[in-house]
């Protein structure tokens, strides 16, 4: 499967620090679902600011398959004869908009700013001996940042996507070296971490 596409991800959300704190990201539960004591406020505010890429319909690449696994958990999307294949079609942006609808966030069949806000609130945490779309998101956003194999998306969360989660939360760190707590388990800052691509 191809990377991700389209330059233009981050330039609708170059504001998105701003926007964050006012559509309330900073009240989600980050450091208690992460384990990150209050002695790392910088690093929590880092992340939280972090710009959430926008992805439409004609992008490909592993973290559609991941967008494709949170709608099924989330909005029961089928992805029909061609299964998760990374593909951002007409089918996936329908159930985004009805996602959207839902949620009382504006209608684009777009994940945005506010989209991803509130898949993050829905998603909550998984970690070892979780299963499902939850997990197939996370595992797929790995593949995409490099610390997972294609084929070990498979819903359940064990002993190696453990270890690639506690290998991307060490390597997320700041300029003053504060890093994500290796624990493995995947909240609202390694989840906002993953989608972004890290600090």
């Amino acid at each position: 499967m191809a990377p991700a596409t389209g330059a233009r991800r981050v330039a609708a959300v170059i504001a998105s620090a701003g926007l964050a704190l006012a559509a309330g990201f900073g009240a989600a539960p980050a450091a208690s679902a992460d384990r990150l004591g209050e002695d790392n406020p910088q690093l929590q505010a880092e992340i939280n600011a972090l710009p959430w890429p926008t992805y439409t319909e004609g992008d490909t690449g592993f973290i559609v398959r991941g967008i494709q696994y949170l709608m099924t958990g989330a909005n029961k999307y089928d992805p029909g004869g061609n299964g998760y294949d990374g593909v951002y079609d007409t089918g996936l942006s329908k159930s985004v908009t009805s996602y959207q609808k839902k949620n009382d966030i504006p209608l684009s069949g777009d994940v945005g700013i506010e989209t991803w806000a509130q898949l993050r609130d829905w998603y909550g945490q998984t970690l070892q001996g979780s299963r499902g779309p939850k997990v197939a998101a996370v595992q797929s956003m790995l593949v995409e940042r490099g610390h997972l194999k294609e084929s070990g998306i498979d819903g359940i969360f064990g002993p190696v996507t453990e270890r690639a989660v506690k290998r991307f939360q060490r390597e997320t760190c700041n300029d003053q070296g504060e890093c994500l707590d290796d624990d493995g388990i995947v909240g609202p800052l390694t989840f906002r971490a993953l989608v972004a691509g890290g600090i």
